[in-house]
C-alpha cells in the first residue's frame, strides 16, 4: 500500500532555500531574538587580566635580564677604573677643574647684572621642572 506523501514538508514540496536567503532568515530571527547581557565591565577585566598573565612572563624575565646585565656593567666598569688608576686621574682631573674655576672667578667682575641674570636663569629651571612634574 502506497499512500500518496501528503506531508508539507516532504522533500517533494519543500522548494529550495538558497543560501542567501537562508542567511538572510538567520540574521532576521536573531535579530529578533536578541537580548542584552549586563557587561559592567566584564570583558575588560578579562582582557586586561589575559593580558597581563601572558606579558607578565616576558616582563619579569626582561626586567630580571636587566638587572643582571646593570650589574655586570657596574662591574665591569668598577674594575677598569681601578685597574687603569681612575682614582689618581679623577683627583687630577677635578683639581685642575678647581684650579681654573678660581683662577676665572679671581680675574671676572661679578656685576649685579650677572647675579640676576643667574638668579632669573635658576628661577626659569625650577619653574620648568615643577611645571612638568603636575602633568
Amino acid at each position: 500500500m502506497n499512500t500518496p506523501n501528503t506531508n508539507p514538508v516532504s522533500p517533494e514540496t519543500t522548494p529550495d532555500i538558497d543560501a542567501q536567503n537562508e542567511e538572510a532568515l538567520l540574521a532576521q530571527f536573531f535579530s529578533d531574538h536578541r537580548s542584552q547581557v549586563a557587561d559592567n565591565g566584564f570583558s575588560r577585566r578579562v582582557m586586561k587580566a589575559v593580558e597581563q598573565e601572558t606579558l607578565g612572563i616576558n616582563v619579569v624575565r626582561m626586567r630580571r635580564r636587566a638587572r643582571v646585565w646593570r650589574i655586570i656593567n657596574i662591574a665591569v666598569a668598577l674594575i677598569f677604573f681601578f685597574v687603569f688608576n681612575g682614582p689618581a686621574h679623577l683627583f687630577s682631573v677635578l683639581s685642575a677643574l678647581g684650579c681654573n674655576l678660581l683662577y676665572i672667578l679671581c680675574h671676572i667682575q661679578i656685576t649685579p647684572a650677572w647675579i640676576i641674570s643667574a638668579l632669573c636663569c635658576f628661577a626659569l629651571i625650577i619653574l620648568y621642572r615643577v611645571l612638568s612634574i603636575e602633568h
